[in-house]
């Protein structure tokens, strides 16, 4: 499976044990590695019935793996759970995508995209100022 940079990839997960309440008995985790070996966790939803998901931007090309921790770990279908994609460059018009997402510069003192490509601020204008 294929993935562009700065783009969503989404892990689908179906839950082995029912629950009452999903959201209150159950928290799921996923722990991506990159391919330079930092770690990310992020935690998944319950998505309806026994459905779950994890939805994640990778920021680095290469080979990502997962793996999922679920409090109730006898659910096999969310705890254990693993796999792996390639991270690759997109390739399209969106700058966010392009780019990567928008942070603050090692000075603190604009705004750049996650690659370092200087983001243009448009603010809009205060229209009913003027009427106060």
């Amino acid at each position: 499976m294929q993935t562009a940079r700065w783009t969503v990839h989404e892990v689908d997960l179906t839950g082995t044990r029912g629950c009452v309440n999903p959201v209150a008995e159950c928290t799921l985790v996923g722990i991506f590695t990159s391919p330079t070996g930092a770690e990310k966790r992020i935690e998944g939803f319950w998505d309806g019935d026994a459905d779950w998901k994890l939805r994640f931007c990778p920021d680095e090309l290469g080979t990502w793996t997962w793996r999922t921790e679920c409090s109730d770990a006898s659910n096999a279908g969310l705890h254990g759970q693993t796999g792996r994609f390639e991270c690759i460059p997109y390739d399209g018009d969106n700058p966010l995508f392009r780019h990567g997402p928008i942070t603050l510069s090692e000075d603190r003192r604009r705004f750049v995209h996650a690659d370092g490509t200087p983001f243009f601020w448009l603010a809009d204008t205060a229209w009913n100022g003027a009427l106060r």
